[in-house]
């Protein structure tokens, strides 16, 4: 796994990347093993594709801004501007969000009930690891103008 210098010095030898394929992989391991009830059959399950896709395009643009403001999007690396517009303009976090529309389409995909349960503890793991120690970045950096855009936007939808 990449490993990504932080702020303070210390490295953090998973990135949200990481832990992501792992709940890919975990999902379609617990499908293998012990998929439960079937949410979903064919050909209802390719709505999994139009969510993943939506995930993937969330994630595209939020990157995308990142690049056009001049700022990295790696994790709790000192960020060069705070960005307000384009999808952050409606969710502090729409790369997360990105990612659980993508855990949630390839839930869908795979029909089961088994595999759903990767994804409140992946949002449990990014908020605890990432968001939290990101907002605290951002606050420290940008002061008032990220209180005031905290109180405007919020963090999921």
């Amino acid at each position: 796994m990449r490993r990504v210098p932080t702020v303070s010095g210390s490295v953090r030898a998973v990135t949200p990347a990481g832990w992501f394929v792992a709940a890919i992989a975990l999902m379609i391991v617990l499908d293998a093993v012990t998929p439960g009830a079937r949410w979903l059959r064919a050909p209802w399950r390719l709505v999994g594709l139009v969510v993943a896709a939506a995930g993937v395009a969330l994630h595209v643009a939020a990157t995308r801004h990142f690049r056009h403001h001049h700022t990295t999007h790696a994790p709790l690396a000192r960020p060069a501007a705070l960005v307000t517009d384009g999808p952050y303009h409606h969710t502090r976090n729409p790369m997360y969000l990105a990612g659980v529309l993508m855990l949630l389409g390839l839930d869908a995909l795979l029909g089961s009930a088994t595999p759903l349960l990767v994804l409140p503890l992946w949002m449990v793991l990014m908020r605890a690891r990432f968001i939290r120690p990101e907002e605290a970045l951002l606050a420290r950096t940008f002061g008032q103008a990220y209180a005031a855009y905290r109180t405007r936007v919020r963090r999921w939808i």
